[in-house]
């Protein structure tokens, strides 16, 4: 790292911290960030964390997953950007080969990494891909039913996209950083897999 850029990144952290510590009020999302920034900056926080009402919650889930004919489908909605890591989704998913079913991944969202993923699927002639770009709220939901299984494999410990899709009674796979209470880990609704291509592919099957 050169020097001009070391003392950037060392300016940028001094105002950073200096801003968490004069701020009013200062709000993470899990429990894992409240302990995060006691341990770097020696500050408490509060955690609020984004979501649906329990009502939403509550509503009576199928005693069964949706039923697998032909098509599997796995479905990802999410801002097309580096840290929601579509680009490892792809090439999981370009891992998985069935005799007996046809596995088709919905990208659904944009973002800067956009036209970088169109080229990775054109490039690599991966087959059974659909980008549907930004879709409405409205219309969402039919997506969302026709899923088989949500990709949640963004960086992140707490995801609002996962908990949208689990009020779809969609499973959902993400990865180990995301923090999964008992309460959601006993439903067998929510898997988790480091983030190695192979191991994602593995546990889609």
């Amino acid at each position: 790292i050169s020097f001009f850029k070391l003392i950037y990144f060392r300016t940028k952290s001094i105002l950073s911290i200096n801003a968490y510590k004069f701020a009013d009020e200062r709000i993470v999302w899990s429990e894992y960030h409240r302990k995060e920034k006691l341990l770097l900056y020696g500050f408490d926080c509060r955690v609020i964390q984004g979501g649906f009402s329990d009502k939403e919650f509550n509503q009576d889930r199928p005693n069964a997953l949706r039923k697998v004919e032909k098509e599997f489908v796995i479905l990802s909605v999410c801002r097309l950007d580096e840290n929601k890591r579509v680009e490892l989704a792809i090439k999981s998913f370009s891992l998985l080969k069935s005799e007996d079913i046809v596995f088709k991944l919905i990208i659904v969202g944009k973002g800067p990494e956009e036209n970088k993923l169109k080229y990775l699927v054109k490039e690599n002639k991966f087959k059974n891909i659909i980008f549907k770009g930004f879709i409405s709220d409205s219309k969402l939901s039919d997506i969302y039913k026709s899923a088989n299984l949500f990709l949640a494999l963004d960086i992140g410990d707490f995801k609002l996209n996962m908990q949208e899709a689990l009020l779809f009674h969609i499973p959902v796979l993400t990865t180990e950083e995301t923090s999964i209470s008992n309460e959601l880990k006993n439903t067998n609704y929510v898997f988790s897999s480091n983030s190695e291509e192979s191991a994602i592919a593995k546990k889609i099957k």
